[in-house]
């Protein structure tokens, strides 16, 4: 596994390698009904908002950089992201904080 130890480094890494991360493999279990929500504390921690939301947007749903901001509430909550807009409110700001360029 990638040792990071800046956070900025987890929107740097290839899209193909963030499945190693741990939280991905959580998620998945949420997709595939075997977890009711991702853990208590998920959205708290920076790097798992980097890791989940590029996952998503960019291995799962395959969007390209110019298509990532155009993203919305909806497709947000047919993802199964709903808690991550506790923390940052909008998509708009997500994005903004994933992808700060």
């Amino acid at each position: 596994m990638i040792q990071v130890t800046d956070t900025n480094e987890y929107r740097t890494i290839p899209c193909y390698e963030l499945e190693q991360f741990p939280i991905i493999g959580v998620y998945k279990e949420l997709l595939a009904g075997k977890r009711k929500a991702l853990p208590a504390g998920t959205w708290e921690k920076d790097e798992n908002v980097i890791i989940l939301v590029r996952y998503v947007l960019e291995v799962q749903l395959g969007l390209s950089r110019e298509q990532i901001p155009k993203i919305n509430k909806k497709i947000i909550g047919e993802q199964k992201l709903w808690g991550v807009l506790n923390r940052f409110k909008s998509p708009r700001r997500l994005i903004e904080f994933v992808y700060p360029n």
